[in-house]
Formats: C-alpha cells, sequence, structure tokens
C-alpha cells in the first residue's frame, strides 16, 4: 500500500520548523509537527560528511499517524563559510546575548567560544548549510 507523499510546500514547511531550532551536529533524529495532521512527524536527519563543513545532506519524513512521507534537502545549496567581516559580526552579538543566524539561510549559529594562549577563540557552524567560521580576538 502506498502513502501520500507532502507537497513542495508541507515540505518546505517542515524544512523550516526543523532548521528554526537546529539539531546537533550528528543528531540522527528530531520531530516537527506534521503539517497535515498535527501530529508527531520523525525527521531522520543524513548528514552530507562527518566532521567540520559539513551540513546536513537530506531530511527523510515520516508521519505514523497519517502515513505521509517525504525526503528534502535542507539547503538549496552548501552555505559558504564565513569570512573574518561575518565572524566579527556575529562574535559580536554573541557577545552581547543576540541571536545569531547563517547569513546566508538564516538558520541559528551554533557559536562555541574558546580560549587560546593569548586570547579567546571563537568557532560558528551552520548545521543546515554546513557553513564554518572562526576568529581569533586577543585578550
Amino acid at each position: 500500500m502506498s502513502h501520500p507523499g507532502y507537497t513542495e510546500q508541507e515540505l518546505a514547511h517542515i524544512n523550516e520548523r526543523v532548521w528554526s531550532d537546529p539539531p546537533a551536529s550528528g543528531q540522527k533524529r528530531t520531530s516537527v509537527p506534521c503539517p497535515a495532521c498535527g501530529a508527531d512527524t520523525r525527521v531522520l536527519i543524513s548528514w552530507s560528511g562527518s566532521g567540520d563543513g559539513c551540513g546536513a545532506g537530506l531530511l527523510i519524513i515520516n508521519c505514523d499517524a497519517c502515513g505521509r512521507t517525504g525526503r528534502v534537502k535542507p539547503a538549496a545549496s552548501p552555505c559558504p563559510d564565513l569570512d573574518e567581516t561575518q565572524m566579527r559580526e556575529i562574535v559580536e552579538s554573541f557577545q552581547h546575548g543576540q541571536h545569531v543566524v547563517c547569513p546566508t539561510c538564516g538558520t541559528p549559529l551554533a557559536v562555541k567560544p574558546g580560549h587560546t594562549l593569548g586570547g579567546l577563540h571563537y568557532s560558528a557552524y551552520c548545521y543546515r548549510g554546513g557553513a564554518l567560521g572562526q576568529l581569533s580576538l586577543p585578550r
């Protein structure tokens, strides 16, 4: 028995819901409400690689309640890496507790501060499109 698939609009809606609160890199599954019936929909995440610089490659969507299925690529194309100017803006916003998003796809970025010898080091990563940026600041 074949199950109906999601429409392109429904797939886009699910994709946006997944990335409004991005799953961590390497997380294999998440769930969002089904746009057709409202039940929790399982979203399996297939990562395009392992390690930094590799975003999610495919979302595989299954709703057990209404039987709908679908697949969607999270980003139309990989997000380019973040340059120094973008990283300075991201770090400044992050330091002030502001919301930081990928300048390419608008997905909230994962920003990780760290200490290096003589300074602070920041890394930013877009789980949706794979953009990566780093910035070191002297103390």
